[in-house]
């Protein structure tokens, strides 16, 4: 009986350390033995998401993530970079498809506007990075193009596409 319990114990205490270095790592990527559990809980997260506001929040701080993970990963396997970019994009659409209609607060939709602005600089900036022989020209035009019509004013697209070394004001900030 005790030892049941005590292998219970260390059962739970490995996975729940297994699910913390899964969702926290920047290595745990598509392809990587334990990126199911990092799905998992970002599908958990995903679904408590229940207003507009949240799932905005969520979708912004998931492309934060893949950001992170294709930096991470631009030094160690390059390849992976560009599904990173493609996940990132694929974020930031769903972030303006849950702000746009819904996100009615002009206070709280002008910090969102600028959050996604800080990631899309990153975005740039890393495809930037990852297209070396290429010139930097200014943000992808696919990535505009993914989130025209999702019913963001004129002037929150340009706040959301701005340059202003938005990427470095994220690292500086406290």
């Amino acid at each position: 009986r005790f030892a049941a319990a005590g292998l219970s114990a260390l059962i739970v205490v490995f996975t729940m350390g297994t699910g913390v270095y899964a969702y926290e790592s920047e290595e745990v990527v598509e392809g990587h033995p334990l990126y199911f559990v990092k799905s998992s809980l970002e599908s958990v997260q995903k679904g408590m998401a229940r207003t507009p506001e949240a799932r905005a929040e969520f979708h912004s701080r998931m492309m934060e993530r893949r950001i992170s993970e294709g930096e991470h990963q631009l030094s160690r396997q390059p390849e992976r970079v560009e599904k990173a970019l493609d996940a990132a994009a694929d974020q930031l659409e769903r972030s303006v498809e849950e702000l746009a209609p819904s996100v009615q607060d002009p206070e709280l939709r002008a910090q969102m506007i600028e959050e996604l602005s800080i990631h899309n600089a990153r975005y740039v900036e890393l495809s930037a990075r990852v297209q070396k022989g290429e010139a930097e020209s200014g943000e992808p035009a696919h990535l505009r193009s993914r989130v025209e019509g999702h019913g963001l004013s004129k002037d929150e697209q340009v706040r959301l596409f701005e340059r202003k070394a938005r990427a470095s004001d994220l690292n500086d900030a406290p």
